[in-house]
Parts: C-alpha cells; structure tokens; sequence
C-alpha cells in the first residue's frame, strides 16, 4: 500500500504536530522604557502621532467615558468626581504649584483635574487599534509635585508604579516616556492616586504608536508552514515509495 503522511507540517526536514499550532501559549512580553525621545523612536521605528488638534476641547462624561476614538488607539475610564477631556491653557486651580509648561500651551492635549482630598483619582484606559502595537510613547506634563500615577500595561499587567511623569519637588515638570515590547501592548490604563494637595492639571500630547505589529506565530500561518513543508519534502532525496501489503 502507499504510505501517507499523517497530520503534520514538515518544514525542513522536522515535524511539527498541528496542536501545537492550535494552542500556542501567551506571549510573555517584554518591555524597554525610555525617557529620552530620540532613542525611543529608533528603537520603535514608523509610528504615528495624534496631537489631539483635530478635536474639540471639552470634558468627557462623568462618572464613567469612552470609549472615544483617536489615532491609533480610542480612549475610556472613569473619572472618579474630576475631570478628564481635551484641554488647552487649563488650569484648574491657582494653588497648583507649576505652571503648565510652554511646550504645551496653545496645543490642546488630553488633561485631567484631580481634588485634592487625598483618594484616588481618575484612571485612563488607552486602548490600541488593530489588535495592539509595539511601541508606545507620550510628552506628558505635571502641574503638583504630590501626584503620583501609574502605568498598567496589557497584556502581562505589567505596572510602571513611579514613572518619570511623577513630579518631583525639583521642579521637573514636563517630558517624554515610553515603551518598546517584543509582541502587542492591547492597552496602557493610567492610575492616578495622590496625597493630598492641590487641585492640578495633569497632561499627555503626541501620543506615538507604532505603524507595524511584531509578527506573532498564530494558527493562521499553519497553511503557509504546510506548503513550505510539501516544497521541502518534495524535494528530498528520501522520497515516499510504494510499498507491497501484507498478505
């Protein structure tokens, strides 16, 4: 009788079960942070920035928002009793102890207010289009040195619990962070908790993503590993050869 070959992709001589294909584990991602912008878009490559420009100023609902869309990702959350929207020149209160930096005044950004009554304030979910990306980053700016934020990012939850956009005492108000993985980041959630203090204006602008996915083995690439397995056995030198039955 013929021998057939069973269920299985033979790509360059070595077998691999289909199931393995059909369960493939979560990718644990890895993350390299950056502060500095020039290094960061070397490593992330093509990306594309939203200014938030194009949309109109005004606060986002209350007590919950979203999901509102933006380029290259759509923004939700809750606003805890502050405020959140796309801002320009706002501050929301006199008692702040930095003013809004120049790099951001007379540019709309995403802002948000927080009362200064010690809890916890607003969270921002950032979730990314087209299945994720691979390199996110952001200019940020902090008006009160007793904020404290964090970044969440999935999958993986993996937490950034005193970023660089913390402001410190020494008067660094503003820059830039971000974030280069080896698979997609689906969102980033920003958490701010503070400890009391005044009530501040908070900012992020030119929101940069990246414009190519990392390339991740998925079960819709088993028909391009099957055809690359028939090329490779076909052209073997050991091929399959009839062999008589069994009486």
């Amino acid at each position: 009788m013929v021998t057939f070959l069973k269920k299985a992709a033979i790509v360059a001589g070595a077998t691999v079960s289909l199931t393995a294909f059909n369960a493939i584990p979560a990718h644990a991602l890895s993350f390299t942070a950056y502060t500095d912008l020039a290094s960061w878009q070397a490593a992330a490559g093509s990306t594309t920035v939203e200014t938030f420009n194009s949309s109109p100023t005004g606060l986002f609902g209350q007590p919950s928002f979203g999901p509102i869309g933006f380029n290259g990702f759509s923004v939700s959350g809750s606003t805890n009793g502050d405020a959140i929207g796309i801002a320009q020149n706002t501050v929301a209160n006199g008692g702040d102890n930095y003013p809004i930096p120049g790099s951001f005044v007379g540019q709309n950004f995403l802002g948000w207010g927080n009362g200064g009554d010690g809890g916890v304030g607003p969270t921002t979910i950032l979730t990314f289009a087209n299945g994720g990306t691979r390199a996110f980053g952001f200019d940020w700016f902090n008006t009160d040195f007793s904020d404290q934020y964090s970044i969440t990012l999935d999958p993986g939850g993996n937490t950034y619990s005193a970023p660089p956009f913390t402001v410190a005492s020494s008067g660094t108000t503003s820059g830039f962070w971000g974030v280069v993985a080896d698979g997609l980041v689906q969102s980033a959630t920003i958490q701010t908790q503070f400890g009391g203090g005044y009530i501040s204006t908070e900012g992020l602008d030119n929101v940069r993503t990246a414009t190519k996915a990392t390339a991740v083995p998925t079960p819709a690439l088993l028909p391009g590993l099957i055809g690359m397995g028939i090329a490779a056995l076909r052209k073997r030198k050991g091929k399959a050869v009839d062999q008589p039955s069994e009486a």
